[in-house]
């Protein structure tokens, strides 16, 4: 969150992009890559070819499952709360964020589908 909220370029990355363009040093945080391909329209900034890791989550933990979804999804997020924003909404959840951004889909047409079954009936013998 510390790189997006004071580095253009890393507003424009999704966090696994991330590794390929800086550096992590535990005294001093992120730096830009010194070695690799320059980026077209962003001078001083390099690419390289780098290996990030995003845990596996299980979906029993909600909060971090949705959590790791949407830093997939969200590009440049500066905070927690600005990952739970969209369209002008901070949502309570990370999970509700996900429904609002479409990356998930509630089981409201099956329940539609099951109720309406419950209805009909099966033909005669």
């Amino acid at each position: 969150f510390e790189l997006c909220s004071h580095d253009d370029f890393a507003k424009t990355l999704f966090y696994h992009e991330v590794p390929s363009y800086y550096t992590w040093d535990d005294s001093r945080g992120w730096l830009k890559r010194r070695r690799g391909k320059d980026v077209p329209g962003w001078p001083g900034i390099k690419m390289d070819t780098a290996i990030g890791r995003i845990y596996s989550i299980h979906p029993n933990q909600s909060e971090c499952f949705h959590l790791r979804l949407l830093l997939n999804y969200v590009q440049g997020p500066t905070s927690f709360e600005s990952l739970k924003a969209f369209d002008g909404v901070i949502h309570v959840t990370f999970k509700a964020t996900c429904f609002a951004l479409g990356l998930l889909e509630n089981d409201e047409q099956w329940k539609n589908v099951l109720a309406e079954e419950t209805l009909s009936e099966s033909p005669s013998k």
